[in-house]
């Protein structure tokens, strides 16, 4: 993820569902991420381990935000799709596949 040291404009979601809706098929593959909401505490033994990854994700839910990131429609208890109104940004690296 990148993160730009000016001005934050938090996307709204009305703005982020505009987007998602002017974009075709194929653009909406590298331009809509998934975040995976079920497993963030998986594997946690102990309730101050699960609420430290929960602090970690809301942690990372809110930088994602401020560098431009917003739900394309609500959550849907496992998932979440968001958009980036620059088409250049990724939230994660894109991953190589061997041959």
């Amino acid at each position: 993820m990148h993160h730009h040291n000016g001005p934050t404009r938090i996307l709204t979601p009305a703005q982020a569902e505009a987007i998602a809706a002017e974009i075709d098929e194929q653009e909406a593959e590298t331009r809509i991420e998934t975040i995976c909401l079920a497993p963030v505490i998986d594997g946690s033994r102990t309730l101050s381990q699960a609420a430290a990854e929960l602090h970690e994700f809301a942690e990372f839910l809110r930088d994602i935000e401020r560098d431009g990131w917003q739900l394309v429609e609500p959550a849907d208890g496992s998932h979440a799709y968001v958009v980036n109104e620059d088409p250049g940004k990724r939230i994660f690296e894109p991953e190589l596949h061997e041959a």
